[in-house]
């Protein structure tokens, strides 16, 4: 949870085309969300629950290799002590049943997505598992499933 002191703490941007931005207290509430979404009255997990949920769920094979980075993509991540909090958070919760994890935050991250996106579209087998309009139209969301086993 954010600190009291940390709310009152105020933050200026200043904008691509040189507007100057001021914000109160909601910089630090907002990505606090993420971790605690019982402030928005969800009752869900947080994010550094549902990552390390979803590594303790990791075939033995895959932990090694896989479960030891994470790596932060989108522009939400790009809040300021995001990956920090997020590796902190992760190490608490990771104790001794996964190994240290390294976060990685990139520094093009909300672009990693779209790009993502581009290279999976140029790959020679995505025409196998593209899904057309007129296919998603007359079968449904079935016809994913159907395409992407």
């Amino acid at each position: 949870m954010a600190m009291q002191s940390d709310l009152n703490k105020k933050a200026s941007y200043e904008m691509l085309d040189g507007q100057q931005v001021n914000l109160g207290p909601s910089h630090i509430v907002c990505p606090e969300a993420y971790f605690t979404p019982q402030l928005l009255g969800c009752d869900q997990p947080g994010v550094h629950r549902v990552i390390h949920d979803c590594l303790l769920g990791l075939d033995t094979f895959y932990n090694s290799a896989v479960g030891q980075s994470v790596v932060l993509v989108g522009g939400s991540t790009q809040f300021r002590g995001f990956a920090r909090r997020l590796r902190s958070e992760l190490n608490m919760l990771a104790g001794s049943v996964l190994p240290r994890l390294q976060v990685i935050d990139l520094a093009n991250r909300d672009q990693s997505g779209w790009l993502g996106g581009k290279i999976l579209a140029n790959l020679n087998s995505f025409e196998q598992v593209r899904v057309s309009r007129s296919e998603y139209e007359k079968v449904g969301a079935r016809i994913v499933h159907w395409k992407c086993r």
